[in-house]
């Protein structure tokens, strides 16, 4: 089972000022952007805020977020000077939250969600957002690909509570462990669900914010080799002793590793050095089978190597010497790319490798 966020994971409040604009000119009260987003600012003030009124066991009131939200349509009218067709212009500004260009989807959504039905996953939309949720996400054509959805104001409950997570897991019926959670906010959807017992994926589409977190993914794309992964294994990045650089630009290594993978090394390797007694355990189970067999020439060891992606953006594969001695908590990556660079990696942050 996979559950999502909703708002900063599957769609972003996008132009509402546009939306506000064309209604309030078709009932006869042409306003610029510019004024527009003057009144939204006055009647999410003066109604108490944009935020929904949440108590400190984190509880929230759908029927008294619902005054508060027709107290600010009542005043956003009020600044624009709408008096004739006054409940006709309540009705529109109400109905155009349901729709594009109040809120827009991120350009990938739709194809990921689609991939992951076609592969058999039950999806969840787990959010803090008022009742018509599921309305909204049938207007923007996603809401068929949901299962279930489990929404703040119609619940009682707001994240960062467990409960809503508690929620879903009942809904299906399955083991948190089972259930991957995507969402863009560490406090609000990663600390919670994995409070619960869920893997969390942390989507992290404002790149300039630097959160040690893993996987984070970019774009929902990153989702797919995550979710139909055999394993996740997270380490921390380690620095090695440098002696890989050579190995992996000698021609035999590199015919192996394109014929088998597809990709011709970046000298060097990834290291990720293992803690957690998961992790160490997958890692161990994965070495159990042959994988592929890197065939040494004369004075060289061979390897096993194991498919992975790496935070779900990179295919690349794992390489295990076989060396007297080689340590068991130290996963090496071999990549197209170099890791670090690509990723901004440094040593001691955490990265997720799913191994297919």
């Amino acid at each position: 089972m996979i559950s999502l966020d909703v708002g900063g994971t599957l769609l972003d409040l996008a132009e509402p000022e546009s939306a506000y604009a064309d209604f309030l000119e078709r009932f006869g009260y042409p306003s610029d952007k510019e004024q527009i987003r003057s009144w939204i600012r006055t009647s999410q003030i003066e109604s108490g805020g944009e935020g929904v009124s949440v108590t400190s066991e984190f509880t929230v009131s759908g029927e008294k977020e619902k005054i508060r939200r027709d107290k600010m349509i009542s005043i956003f009218l009020r600044e624009a000077g709408v008096d004739k067709g006054l409940e006709d212009c309540r009705e529109a500004m109400w109905e155009s939250w349901l729709k594009e260009p109040v809120f827009r989807l991120f350009p990938e959504v739709i194809a990921v969600l689609a991939q992951l039905k076609e592969r058999g996953f039950v999806l969840g939309a787990v959010s803090n957002w008022e009742p018509r949720l599921s309305q909204l996400c049938e207007n923007l054509k996603i809401g068929k690909y949901f299962d279930f959805f489990v929404v703040s104001e119609l619940e009682g409950h707001v994240k960062p509570s467990t409960r809503l997570f508690e929620l879903a897991l009942e809904k299906v019926g399955v083991a948190p462990k089972e259930v991957i959670h995507v969402g863009d906010d560490l406090a609000n959807d990663i600390q919670p669900a994995h409070s619960v017992g869920m893997r969390s994926v942390l989507i992290e589409r404002d790149s300039s914010i630097e959160v040690d977190f893993s996987p984070r993914i970019p774009t929902l794309r990153a989702l797919l080799p995550l979710a139909g992964a055999r394993s996740w294994v997270k380490g921390k990045v380690a620095s090695g002793k440098r002696e890989a650089a050579d190995f992996t630009q000698l021609a035999w290594v590199r015919e192996q590793v394109k014929n088998a993978f597809g990709f011709e090394p970046y000298p060097g390797t990834l290291n990720l050095r293992l803690e957690g007694p998961e992790d160490l355990s997958a890692w161990s189970q994965l070495r159990q089978v042959p994988g592929v067999l890197l065939q040494p020439e004369p004075d060289y060891c061979a390897g096993h190597c194991y498919p992975l992606s790496v935070e779900g953006q990179i295919s690349a594969a794992a390489v295990f010497p076989m060396v007297p001695g080689y340590p068991e908590d130290v996963v090496e990556i071999l990549s197209p790319v170099a890791l670090r660079e690509r990723l901004g990696l440094s040593d001691g942050m955490t990265v997720t490798v799913a191994f297919e």
